[in-house]
């Protein structure tokens, strides 16, 4: 295996691991903002208790973000999220292959043109 081909194996593997740990946090640094502006709304009839359980249950975690237990099931279930968690983290793959072979042969062979 070239180093080229060790670098894109390197890649894709960040890759494949990367975007669920990125799905994670993101959707839970959304959470944390959604339950934040919640929070800052004027509501003066209601107590600091009453507006954190309100917002709370707006914007709790389990509710609207993706957990690691949610990314393995949605991985292995096989319903259409499956399918559209698989295709994001498998489509930037085989393009990013198939443009780098593309990019190589292309300057192997223009490399070859001047080495006459």
């Amino acid at each position: 295996m070239s180093g080229w081909q060790r670098i894109g194996v390197v890649i894709s593997v960040l890759w494949l691991v990367g975007l669920p740990v990125y799905l994670v946090v993101s959707s839970g640094i959304s959470a944390g903002k959604r339950y934040e502006q919640c929070l800052e709304e004027r509501l003066p009839s209601l107590t600091w208790e009453e507006k954190h359980d309100i917002c709370w249950k707006s914007s709790h975690p389990a509710l609207t973000t993706f957990t690691w237990k949610d990314v393995g099931y949605t991985l292995i279930a096989g319903n259409f999220d499956t399918v559209i968690l698989w295709s994001m983290m498998l489509v930037p793959i085989v393009i990013f292959w198939l443009v780098g072979s593309i990019i190589l042969v292309t300057i192997r062979w223009i490399r070859r043109g001047f080495a006459h």
